[in-house]
């Protein structure tokens, strides 16, 4: 579980007046893995990667489903803000201050403008990830983003999810949550996944292949859990904590979701499983014709991306 197979995000995003489909390109030496939900920031407007993807490290465009997450701009940002939604995503990424070129964050500011996605802005909150993994369409997920920013009550000019992470009371919000409870996460040596509770209640499930694949993906979703978290936060059961015993059922009504037929015909092959009470989804690597590694729901099997597969998630109802 130590090692990882996929490359860190060497790639370039062509837009071409396309709202729902982009052109990606890995220009690293390792196979690229995109996650479903995680938000790519300029172009004429910003969008959420609507589907699990592995790129091949051979230099060829290769099509991106996605969907857009700001619904009132079509062209250039002011710069200046422009510069301010990067800097949040720089320090997202686990960056600190002293480590930030303002500098050099202008000059890719003026990339944005110029039309290229420059950033990874962090990722979708659970209904917005949900809408995007069910394939409700773009409707759907404008009117989860539109929530989302009202729940916030952050100021978002053009509607942009990325708002929630970049404004300033709402990023003070978010601190005690991510201040908590990053380190216990990023210092464990052997980790590949997390369970999430809010209010008590299990709420969503995330697992991946390695732990640096995890580590690597982990400070984006944390923000985005807890701004689950501080936008459901009530009084009388923000103190209670979860448990394992509820944890393990929820582990539980996972594994026993009825799976769909596994869909083989792109890279990785995806599958999808659901309960009463949970919706499941999994990625799974094709090697020479073979998808890698024993159904999800059909097993856990270990760990290590529950049987072999690339990233799990689960969801409640």
């Amino acid at each position: 579980m130590d090692g990882d197979p996929f490359s860190e995000s060497t790639l370039s995003l062509d837009e071409e007046s396309e709202v729902d489909e982009l052109m990606v390109i890995n220009r690293s030496e390792k196979p690229l893995y995109l996650m479903p939900g995680e938000i790519i920031v300029g172009g004429n407007q910003d969008r959420t990667i609507g589907e699990e993807l592995v790129v091949a490290p051979d230099g060829q465009p290769v099509p991106l489903n996605v969907f857009c997450v700001e619904h009132a701009r079509w062209g250039a940002r002011d710069e200046q803000n422009c510069a301010n939604l990067l800097l949040a995503a720089v320090e997202m990424n686990s960056a600190t201050a002293a480590e930030i070129d303002r500098d050099a964050i202008r000059g890719v500011a003026q990339e944005a403008n110029g039309g290229k996605f420059i950033a990874s802005g962090g990722t979708l909150t659970k209904p917005a990830r949900l809408a995007v993994q069910r394939g409700d369409g773009q409707t759907e997920v404008w009117n989860e983003v539109a929530k989302e920013i009202a729940d916030s009550k952050v100021e978002a000019e053009t509607g942009s999810f990325i708002a929630n992470y970049s404004d300033a009371e709402s990023a003070e919000r978010l601190k005690p949550y991510t201040d908590r409870l990053h380190n216990p996460i990023a210092e464990t040596s052997n980790v590949v996944g997390v369970i999430v509770a809010v209010n008590v209640e299990m709420e969503s499930l995330d697992v991946f292949q390695s732990t640096p694949l995890f580590k690597k993906l982990w400070p984006k979703l944390l923000k985005s859990y807890a701004l689950d978290a501080s936008n459901a936060l009530t009084d009388g059961k923000a103190n209670k904590p979860a448990t394992r015993e509820a944890a393990s059922a929820f582990l539980r009504e996972i594994a026993e979701a009825n799976q769909s037929a596994v869909v083989a015909e792109a890279n990785p092959a995806k599958s999808s499983g659901e309960s009463e009470r949970v919706l499941v989804f999994s990625a799974r690597e094709i090697y020479g014709g073979d998808v890698r590694g024993p159904s999800m729901m059909g097993g856990m099997g270990g760990m290590g991306g529950f049987g072999g597969a690339i990233h799990s998630s689960a969801f409640s109802k």
